[in-house]
């Protein structure tokens, strides 16, 4: 007929999210393999040193490459720690049953179907005992006394304890905590509480300079530019955001919840996104609920070219 069909965008979607929207995610303690070996040992362009566990020594594998092109890898990385074990489990009886194997093949079509899956099977063992110890070292990580005071500093902080856990704070600086977890949770504080109280603040960052060294009031300075560390600026809306985004869900299924990853919090930022297919206008069904967050909220409708 001569006509052209409409031009329509090679891309259908595109959600933008300013992050000084959602800063609390960026806090909290995530519970998933790959986040949890990022706060172990840390993660380095896709690569984890592993130089200091004997294990790795005698296996000869003291940098470790965790790319997602590795389906072994891919399958467990997003796993929350306490499934990890299970499907390790399964993985290593599946390696069994295909060395098993071999003693039923009765001719060369199904030697040359054994040979493939063996090849598989192979290059999946030496993966499955790395990622075996490793889970073991990080389960034992988050199972220290020292982590699970961290965790329940947290959780008092986002349930905004009537015990202030500014008090913890301070001891910990006293005690010369690890810099960057004091840091992470007195940031948290200071976002959930909507700042710090001006005589409360000074008090810490004099503490924490006299504890950690005076090289640290450029970091001080830098997490009050982002607003990341503030002053007081009024009532908080953190309960409101909670409530509104349903950011601790009870009583879901976390196989049904982006709130396993967590365990127990939905990420803000994840909330957002889910409310552009959730609610039937999308963001503007939730206008009082976005108002309480950084920045105003759009939708724009892309035009065919």
């Amino acid at each position: 007929s001569g006509s052209t069909a409409p031009a329509f965008p090679g891309i259908d979607e595109v959600i933008v999210l300013d992050r000084r929207a959602d800063l609390f995610s960026v806090l909290c303690s995530q519970f998933t393999y790959q986040a949890l070996i990022d706060m172990v040992y840390g993660i380095t362009n896709s690569s984890v040193d592993l130089s200091g566990k004997a294990w790795a020594k005698e296996r000869k594998r003291e940098q470790v490459r965790l790319s997602a092109d590795n389906p072994f890898y891919r399958d467990i990385r997003d796993l929350h720690i306490n499934r990890l074990g299970p499907l390790l489990q399964e993985k290593a009886q599946a390696i069994q049953r295909t060395y098993a194997e071999k003693d039923n093949i009765k001719d060369n079509t199904e030697m040359a179907e054994y040979i493939k899956k063996f090849k598989t099977a192979q290059s999946a063992h030496p993966l499955l005992e790395i990622h075996t110890n490793l889970a073991q070292d990080v389960t034992s990580s988050i199972q220290a006394e020292d982590y699970r005071q961290q965790l329940q500093l947290e959780d008092d902080i986002t349930a905004q304890a009537a015990q202030s856990p500014l008090d913890a704070i301070e001891d910990w600086v006293d005690d010369q905590r690890p810099f960057h977890e004091v840091m992470r949770l007195l940031c948290l504080y200071s976002l959930v509480n909507n700042g710090i109280k001006a005589k409360h603040l000074d008090q810490v960052k004099r503490s924490i300079l006299q504890a950690y060294g005076y090289e640290h009031m450029f970091t001080l300075c830098n997490l009050e530019k982002v607003g990341l560390l503030r002053y007081h600026q009024g009532k908080s809306v953190w309960s409101g955001i909670k409530r509104q985004f349903n950011l601790f869900p009870e009583g879901v299924s976390e196989d049904h919840d982006i709130s396993y990853a967590y365990s127990g919090y939905a990420p803000l930022s994840a909330r957002l996104v889910e409310l552009t297919r959730g609610a039937p206008r999308g963001w503007r069904a939730r206008e009082d609920a976005l108002g309480l967050l950084y920045g105003p909220a759009q939708e724009l409708q892309q035009q065919p070219a």
